[in-house]
């Protein structure tokens, strides 16, 4: 069995997500001052110390940034010289290659041991090995690296005829005494974009603003944190280069995986919220009697039940996520992954019921009932509590035919 079938989105998930894209608006939630809400985690190197990442601080924002990394989805690197000028750097390397980048980019607040890092990334295939054969195998992926890098360089002050970036000063990685860390000269755009949003966020769930609705600017941020979310953490990388099921168990990127899916579907979660809120508030202002409120209130209801069905969808797509539990393979219960889909599909029905839409009940409960049963190799089953709304909607969409 192909690991392409669980990372891909299906194709209903890929269709309400760029739906979605298009609601959304391009204004972002302002800064809340202090640190961010955790600090990156870190399974490489116990010895090794987390530098939280926050707007104006670190030496990742005070430097200036040459080279922008992204690894959400698809990992690509770009040179940024001074005056706006651009270039892609051509990844043709290696998925090892591609891994050590993303291993060291999506940690770049903490120097990580070499020996670690190989461990991670070649250990696990390359079990007969000798120790030097392993570090000459990571020192080859550093030189391909930076040999994209510097010939990406020359082209590009080749076709400007001048110097716009001095090569010396790009290397992609900082090392001494056998620890590494990302040069700063670098900058993770995506992953800085979702930590940001994620960090308002957590910073109001901390206070308690959370509990009972969802602020303007915390719904902003859950936006913008969508818009930045162009798909799991090396999701391209690991459709073309699927692993067997023993070295996806023992992955190191299981833990990013994971990290980056909490804030995504966290932001969709308080997203729905908020729209499920606000077509709450006009029932309970007695509005609904008025035309306008009651097509208000649609258009909300609408965008929280299709924000809930992309939860659903997506929650229990990727099974490199360690939060992705079936109690049939496990003794310890569905995972959070499979509580919170159920319970956002349930949301979702109920919403699509109540808009006098039950043909989408069908049309989602057949999709997610279809991914689960994949995902889980045939052995998850329904809650009764799902399987009570499906068919209390299955009943009202009955009913509507008759009267028809």
């Amino acid at each position: 069995m192909q690991y392409i079938r669980y990372n891909k989105p299906s194709k209903r998930t890929a269709k309400l997500m760029k739906r979605r894209h298009q609601f959304l608006y391009n204004n972002h939630g302002g800064l809340v001052e202090g640190d961010r809400d955790t600090t990156l985690p870190n399974d490489f190197s116990p010895s090794a110390t987390p530098v939280a990442i926050t707007a104006g601080k670190g030496t990742e924002s005070s430097a200036k940034a040459y080279i922008s990394i992204t690894l959400l989805g698809k990992v690509t690197m770009e040179l940024n010289a001074p005056g706006g000028v651009s270039r892609a750097v051509p990844l043709h390397l290696n998925s090892k290659t591609i891994q050590l980048l993303a291993a060291i980019a999506w940690m770049r607040g903490a120097m990580i041991q070499r020996d670690v890092l190989i461990e991670a990334i070649w250990g696990q295939e390359e079990e007969e090995a000798t120790s030097e054969k392993l570090r000459w195998l990571c020192e080859s992926a550093r030189k391909a690296l930076r040999a994209a890098t510097r010939q990406a360089v020359e082209q590009l002050n080749s076709e400007w005829g001048k110097v716009l970036l001095d090569d010396p000063k790009l290397d992609l990685f900082e090392c001494r005494n056998q620890m590494w860390r990302l040069s700063p000269y670098c900058k993770v755009i995506d992953l800085e974009a979702v930590e940001e949003q994620n960090r308002i966020i957590m910073e109001a769930k901390k206070r308690g603003e959370l509990t009972n609705s969802v602020p303007d600017y915390v719904k902003d941020a859950c936006e913008s944190l969508i818009l930045a979310y162009s798909g799991d953490f090396l999701a391209t990388l690991l459709r073309l280069y699927p692993l067997d099921e023993k070295a996806r168990a023992n992955a190191w990127l299981r833990e990013p995986i994971t990290y980056y899916r909490d804030c995504f579907l966290r932001a969709i979660w308080y997203a729905a919220e908020y729209e499920l809120q606000t077509g709450q508030r006009i029932i309970e202002k007695h509005l609904v009697d008025n035309i306008e409120s009651r097509h208000t209130q649609g258009k909300c209801w609408g965008r929280a039940g299709e924000l809930y069905e992309m939860y659903a969808l997506h929650a229990c797509n990727n099974r490199f996520d360690t939060k992705l539990l079936f109690k049939e393979l496990s003794n310890r219960g569905d995972g959070e992954r499979v509580v919170m889909s159920e319970r956002a599909l349930r949301r979702c029905i109920i919403l699509y019921t109540k808009l006098g839409s039950p043909h989408l009940v069908d049309e989602v409960f057949s999709a997610y009932f279809d991914q689960m049963k994949d995902v889980s190799d045939g052995n998850w089953e329904p809650s009764e509590e799902t399987l009570r709304e499906v068919q209390a909607a299955r009943k009202l969409a009955a009913a509507y035919r008759l009267e028809g």
